[in-house]
């Protein structure tokens, strides 16, 4: 049963409800789109991070099984709601080129090479995000202990994360809805890499925050821009079953993370050791990314055709 309730949440809920709930807001919002998905993953980030604490509330007063009924009628409620009003908003605010209110569909005239690069680049963007920031989260403990952090201020890393990750999602969402799409993400994983690189100057329970506030932040960057990025060089006409394929190869590099950072910690001799060989991982990716042919602004826009260089 606790197989089953897990792979539920994971499949429906972390998975589901993320991939769903990006490509809805992807699709029906045109104009600052990067803003208005950065919002979406700064409050899922910070629900994230409220839930754990709601829930050692609720548990030493009611249990672990009321807890779990209360935490699923309120999905269940909130689920409502939010469908309703989006109903309610669909007949209030009907598509102008529509008379059914179908969703408005952009098309790049990109070619097919350059959104098959884009989709690539982004791809790996965020599976090297998830990899990084999974392996380091799960080890947080272990590597911050290493640095002489004890356990309970490497556990304690989570809140402050979580926080500094919303205002990171915030203010790149409206970033990227200015900035070229081709520096988006090197610019990702510069951060990504500064973040794992930073483990190695811990050395106080204030650099551990950093540390956890910076690898948060890289996590979140990644989050908040994936969405606008390939809506923007691959169309809006089949985002779902691109962001669907992503999807799954960032699920992949979540879940052996956590393995295959051990084995490296295995052979590097320490887990501080194997986070600075992952730093290659972003720095990597950010390379390939600067260098690889991709669709630009005006394709985006239905302009001639120029691969962005």
């Amino acid at each position: 049963m606790l197989t089953i309730a897990i792979y539920g949440l994971r499949s429906f809920g972390q998975t589901g409800m993320t991939l769903s709930a990006s490509v809805f807001v992807a699709k029906n919002v045109v104009e600052r789109r990067g803003a208005a998905l950065g919002l979406l993953t700064a409050v899922g980030g910070s629900a994230v991070a409220i839930t754990p604490l709601i829930a050692s509330r609720l548990i030493p007063q009611f249990g672990w099984r009321p807890t779990w009924v209360i935490a699923g009628s309120t999905v269940i409620v909130l689920g409502l709601v939010t469908s309703t009003q989006m109903v309610r908003l669909r007949l209030e605010h009907p598509n102008p080129l529509d008379e059914n209110g179908a969703t408005i569909e952009e098309e790049t005239t990109a070619p097919r090479h350059l959104r098959r690069n884009g989709f690539l680049v982004v791809t790996a963007g965020y599976a090297t995000t998830g990899f990084v920031s999974t392996a380091l989260a799960f080890h947080q403990i272990a590597v911050l202990g290493e640095r002489g952090i004890s356990a309970t201020a490497a556990a304690g890393n989570f809140v402050p994360q979580s926080l500094a990750a919303a205002i990171v999602a915030l203010v790149v969402g409206r970033l990227v809805d200015r900035v070229p799409g081709r520096i988006v993400i090197p610019f990702n994983m510069v951060v990504l890499a500064t973040a794992v690189g930073s483990v190695s100057f811990v050395d106080s329970n204030l650099g551990a925050v950093a540390f956890g506030i910076a690898l948060g932040s890289a996590a979140s960057a990644m989050a908040a821009s994936e969405g606008t990025l390939l809506a923007r060089w691959i169309g809006t006409e089949n985002l779902g079953t691109w962001r669907g394929r992503m999807t799954s190869v960032m699920v992949v590099s979540t879940a052996v993370a956590p393995f295959a950072f051990t084995l490296i910690a295995d052979l590097a001799g320490s887990f501080s050791n194997a986070a600075r060989l992952v730093v290659l991982m972003p720095v990597s990716v950010a390379l390939i990314a600067l260098v690889t042919p991709l669709p630009t602004a005006a394709m985006s826009r239905g302009v001639e055709p120029t691969p962005e260089r």
